[in-house]
């Protein structure tokens, strides 16, 4: 079959042929096979395209997901609904790698910011599939009083407006993850009734 007509329709290319039906491809994919017009394109060539643009379009939707701080498990698991091989799976991985684009190590540094109990922070991001021994590493000198104490006083004055204000920092707290009794003592109350 001959290349009868190209036409560039944003970042891809629709190819049309004398004696099949149109395809659209990556420009990249255009460009590495360096198609013209009037270029002759047997079945085996055809088949390579579609396939090497199959990588590309995996690529591309894989690289914008994983701007958004996804995990290396994450990126994973996301990359299996392109059906590619093992193999194209892991030059996938690989290339996202040299891009600094999974970067688990830095994910870790991002929780450790947020102002969360040690346990609740370890749990999310084992949901996300970071490794135990990388989150054990990152939070060994975490101190979740200090942190707690921070959550505590950023958010003194807005519950002191309220007569039960000790009631609604305690609860506060505890949505934070932070352990009941540690929280009663920086309260500083005995014990609380909950409505």
């Amino acid at each position: 079959m001959i290349v009868i007509k190209i036409s560039k329709v944003k970042d891809k290319y629709k190819l049309f042929f004398d004696s099949h039906d149109p395809v659209i491809i990556f420009e990249d994919t255009y460009i590495n096979f360096n198609l013209k017009l009037k270029m002759e394109v047997n079945h085996e060539l055809l088949e390579k395209l579609l396939s090497d643009d199959k990588k590309e379009k995996a690529f591309n939707q894989t690289f914008k997901y994983a701007l958004k701080y996804k995990t290396e498990e994450e990126i994973k698991k996301y990359i299996k609904k392109y059906e590619l091989s093992l193999a194209d799976e892991h030059i996938l991985i690989k290339r996202l790698f040299d891009l600094n684009l999974i970067n688990d190590q830095n994910i870790v540094e991002q929780y450790l910011n947020k102002k969360e109990s040690k346990k609740k922070l370890m749990h999310q991001l084992s949901l996300r599939g970071i490794s135990q021994t990388l989150i054990d590493e990152y939070f060994k000198d975490f101190n979740e009083t200090d942190n707690m104490l921070q959550v505590y006083q950023k958010n003194l004055k807005r519950f002191s407006k309220y007569p039960d204000a000790d009631v609604r920092m305690i609860r506060y707290l505890l949505s934070k993850g932070f352990d009941y009794h540690q929280i009663k003592k920086m309260v500083g109350i005995k014990s609380i009734e909950f409505d």
